[in-house]
């Protein structure tokens, strides 16, 4: 009794200590798993055994039979494919690559595809088997509800309680050093010595229900249904961090994983314990299920677990995760920065949380920073523990976790909205805004803003060797500023690059940058302007929407798109995903930092990734490949068949049982025979070739995973397809006697139809003809059409304006021509909000709007992203203002309600200009003037509040002769 009460005391004093320490230092992060379930093609919710065989399939044990995995679909087997039940609690992947299954009515041994079964009798003392050991001579001990069997090749040994045993289930084997077998039931553990089992702790484990055993070098570890033990010399061994959880609750597996962790099964989650501490993975942590039945370890150190909920798959990787669950106080992640402490500043939706990345401590400080707006898009970390935070309406210099100053337009911003932020290598620190740059002193503000360039976002901004500023813009991709100069220009050379939105950029080591846009993809660029190299979706970028983009210390590109990582290595390619533990597919823009300690951290929707390299998996096997099956219609085949020339199709299927990431298997066949070429790479897991011709064959088939590794050898199936009764002598020369009469036959017939396809070909040429003029008149109306509004493209506008302007100069003195600018007031924060896709029906609405309004006689067309035109013919300033009213009320007084149920008030901006009685030959030159006095009347309407109309000084030119 003493004892117990010292045990008690040890255990609780422990589990006291554990939890003070883990509120103190909880582990805030979510791991990578994987769930499959019978979604996926499980027989059946609650995974029993897990084992991985000899080929490397994945075996799974459930109350409805067994299923085997090949990393494509689940194959499952049951009473109907020879299991004496379907209940499976144990699997045994032996030594010698036999797989051994324990049922709840017998043993059973799976051998050339079959089953082959040991019911209860003299060879197994009862039925339902609990669990399954191999000895080192290849015997088997099997535990069931009646004794333990030892199971030789020739004969059985059978324990029951005359060897000392309770009469009661046995659920646990397993052997120590010395190969002695330790045997766990309902009355707690019990260790063979010699033919005899002797009680093991009793004074402890006496009335145990014990449900998991696992032998290290630490000693046994016992699970029981109240808490789990650790045993050395045969006495318990207190666990100073043992959690409250392990100390009381049941433990359902034990598994020792190569590194030496141990994992612990429970019913509220899995434990890992490692240099003497436990962590638990519970939801939080990102496992799907918390009842764990089983554990293992699969050859590419992949953690499997069978849960209450299917099988769940741990992949240990660099990345984790971090989001509101964790402490974020938002998961929406826009800008980050880091700290002179070495803490990481995180800028999300709502307030910045700050993250002490050895302690993984995350510290929400939306109280202590208070703030104009919460929505964060830039971060500067400073001198003086002092950090600089733009968001959407003001500037905020923060020293010390508190609010220094805040920064408007009346202290010199070009616009409240501050969305990038850069420190250049002089200190200076620049400020990109809605409507331009600034440079930033801590009592003023200096704008920088050019007349040249109507900035509407500036989003990324670094500098270069030469001291100049490259800034990426929302609507007039790259610019290049020299500070020294105060000179700006459109980066020269790259059209594309003048035009589309950037939304992150980077300098590597040789001065040259890397720019990620709006959808054309990744852009190399050196520092005198010229283009090294465009990657895009056609090759091997992800996707071309490119949202982060950082050169590491290392010399790597990370490209973050809206489809995954992409990592860049020596013209290498690594891609990631959600299987590798991303938290997010699409990255959110510029959220991208590398801290001092090396580790890459990337802002998503969803929350936040961290990247610690050196994590990445050091098991780097080559990719097996597997022909699974090999059929035509009349049913499988062996290898050296020979199949009839009748045999229409002949279906392969083929598998690679790689588990990191199933779907980055890819295969290439050939079949010698018919060609020596090799397929291009393919995810499809099987091949279907159509009759072949009579000769001899043979498949081949290599796979590969992510890191671009082949097979070391293929995987082959050799077959004949034999040469049918036509194809032989007798009947060649048979053959050949009636192919001369049939070309006689065939001479005079052909004579006769060439004439007749002659008038028929004539007769077609009109037809075609007549096709052809049909489809250039569709040709050019696709050409002059926006594709997705529907109405005039910009192309076409520009074509129709020059038309109007030398019709103009042949009409009366009182004619004039007006343009009409439109744009969508404040369009970003709707793709911010609701997503591109309702921005674009946005965009269809106001199209439609517009073409309701319209004369047959005028234009309306798509200028550029949310900017429209409406030329006007034969209309004065009268009319061009009484239509830019209808105009601003038809869009205003009616909400957009978008197929999703999205009901939105938007509003336009509109600028108008004249041009009258021109009739100089510089029509182009008036046309370009037109345009430009409508958009800087546009750019006053949007400075003077959106929603209204403003024009310009009417363009008027005296009529010439």
């Amino acid at each position: 009794m003493r004892g117990i009460l010292l045990w008690w005391l040890i255990i609780s004093i422990s589990g006291f200590s554990l939890q003070a320490s883990a509120s103190a230092d909880r582990v805030k992060r979510q791991y990578n798993f994987r769930e499959y379930t019978v979604f996926d093609g499980l027989p059946q919710g609650q995974a029993l055994a897990l084992a991985q065989d000899k080929d490397g399939y994945i075996w799974t044990g459930t109350y409805a039979g067994l299923s085997r995995y090949n990393g494509h679909r689940f194959d499952n087997f049951s009473i109907r494919d020879g299991l004496p039940n379907n209940t499976v609690r144990s699997i045994l992947s032996g030594r010698d690559g036999r797989l051994v299954f324990g049922t709840s009515d017998g043993v059973c041994f799976r051998q050339h595809e079959s089953f082959q079964c040991v019911p209860q009798g003299a060879r197994l003392i009862a039925g339902n088997v609990m669990s399954l050991l191999e000895a080192n001579d290849g015997s088997l001990w099997i535990a069931t509800d009646g004794g333990i069997t030892h199971y030789f090749p020739q004969h059985s040994v059978h324990y029951t309680s005359s060897n000392g045993l309770p009469n009661t289930i046995f659920r646990a084997l397993a052997l120590d050093n010395e190969q002695r077998l330790w045997a766990g039931s309902a009355y707690g553990v019990f260790r063979l010595q010699r033919d005899h089992f002797i009680a093991i702790a009793g004074e402890h484990l006496a009335n145990k229900s014990v449900r998991a055993l696992l032998h290290t070098e630490q000693g046994m570890w016992v699970g029981t249904t109240s808490g789990l033990f650790l045993l050395r010399d045969d006495q318990p061994v207190a666990l100073s961090t043992l959690p409250e959880a392990l100390q009381t609750g049941a433990v359902l597996s034990l598994f020792a994983d190569r590194t030496g962790s141990i994992w612990i099964g429970t019913y509220s989650g899995v434990y890992r314990y490692h240099n003497q501490q436990f962590e638990q993975l519970s939801p939080q942590q990102g496992l799907p299920a918390i009842a764990v039945y089983d554990i293992f370890e699969d050859r590419e150190g992949n953690i499997w677990m069978g849960t209450d909920q299917g099988v769940s798959k741990y992949v240990p990787g660099p990345f984790v995760s971090y989001t509101d669950k964790q402490g974020l106080g938002n998961s929406f992640v826009r800008a980050m920065a880091v700290a002179e402490n070495g803490d990481l500043w995180i800028g999300t939706r709502d307030g910045v949380s700050v993250i002490d990345v050895v302690s993984e401590n995350i510290r929400d400080l939306r109280e202590a920073l208070p703030m104009k707006s919460t929505r964060i898009f830039a971060m500067q970390a400073m001198p003086d523990n002092q950090m600089l935070i733009g968001t959407q309406e003001n500037l905020t210099l923060v020293q010390n976790e508190k609010v220094v100053r805040h920064y408007f337009m009346a202290d010199g911003l070009p616009a409240d909205y501050v969305s990038a932020i850069h420190r250049d290598a002089n200190g200076q620190v620049w400020l990109g805004t809605a409507r331009g740059l600034a440079l930033w002193h801590p009592n003023r503000i200096e704008a920088k803003v050019s007349s040249d360039f109507p900035i509407t976002a500036i989003y990324a901004l670094k500098g270069d060797r030469r001291g100049r500023l490259w800034i990426g813009t929302g609507n007039i991709g790259m610019l290049i500023y020299d500070p020294t100069s105060n000179q700006w220009q459109q980066l020269p050379n790259i059209p594309e690059l003048g035009k589309d939105t950037i939304w992150s950029l980077d300098v590597d080591a040789e001065g040259n940058f890397w720019i990620g846009t709006n959808g054309l993809g990744l852009f190399h660029v050196s520092e005198n302007f010229q283009l090294l190299n465009t990657i895009t979706a056609a090759n091997n970028l992800k996707n071309d929407y490119v949202w982060q983009v950082k050169v590491d210390r290392t010399g790597r590109i990370w490209a973050y798109t809206n489809q995954g990582l992409t990592r860049i290595e020596n013209e290498r390619f690594t891609y990631f995903d959600g299987t590798d533990g991303l938290v997010d597919l699409e990255g959110s823009a510029n959220a991208i930092i590398e801290h001092p300690n090396g580790d890459m951290w990337f802002g998503t929707g969803k929350g936040l990734n961290r990247f610690t390299p050196g994590y990445e998996s050091p098991i780097s096997l080559t990719p097996p490949v597997l022909i699974e099956r090999v059929s035509t219609s009349d049913g499988a085949l062996q290898d050296n068949d020979e199949l009839s020339s009748e045999v229409s199709q002949l279906h392969i299927q083929y598998a690679s049982p790689m588990f990191r990431d199933e779907r980055d298997i890819r295969f290439k066949y050939r079949l010698l025979g018919a060609s020596d070429a090799w397929s291009m790479p393919t995810d499809n897991w099987q091949v279907i070739y159509p009759k072949l011709a009579p000769g001899q064959y043979e498949f081949q088939v290599l796979a590969s995973d992510n890191k671009d590794q082949w097979s070391a050898e293929p995987a082959t199936f050799r077959f004949g397809v034999q040469t049918p009764l036509w194809q032989r002598p007798p009947f060649l020369l048979l053959y050949g006697l009636l192919a001369l009469l049939s070309v006689y036959l065939l001479m005079r017939w052909r004579f006769q139809r060439l004439q007749r396809q002659q008038d028929r070909l004539e007769r077609e040429i009109e037809d075609r003809t007549l096709q052809l003029k049909a489809s250039n008149a569709e040709l050019n109306r696709l050409v002059a059409t926006d594709h997705l509004t529907r109405i005039y493209n910009r192309r076409h506008l520009m074509k129709t304006l020059h038309q109007e302007v030398m019709r103009l100069s042949r009409s009366p003195a009182s004619t004039c021509l007006a343009l009409l600018l439109i744009d969508a007031d404040h369009f970003k924060d709707i793709n911010d909000s609701h997503g591109h896709t309702v921005g674009d029906e946005v965009l269809i609405a106001i199209a439609e709007r517009m073409s309701n309004l319209a004369r047959t006689t005028d234009v309306v067309a798509r200028f550029g992203g949310e900017e429209f035109a409406l030329l006007l013919p034969m209309t004065d300033q009268q009319g061009a203002v009484h239509v830019a009213q209808k105009l601003l009320a038809a869009i205003r007084d009616e909400p957009f309600t978008t197929s999703g149920g999205v009901t939105l008030k938007v509003t336009v901006s509109i600028g108008y200009a004249l041009l009258c009685n021109s009739r100089d030959n510089q029509m182009g030159h008036q046309a370009d003037e037109l345009i430009k006095a409508a958009d800087t009347a546009l750019y006053r309407a949007k400075r003077d509040g959106r929603d209204c109309a403003r024009g310009e000084n009417v363009v008027v030119t005296a009529m010439t002769d």
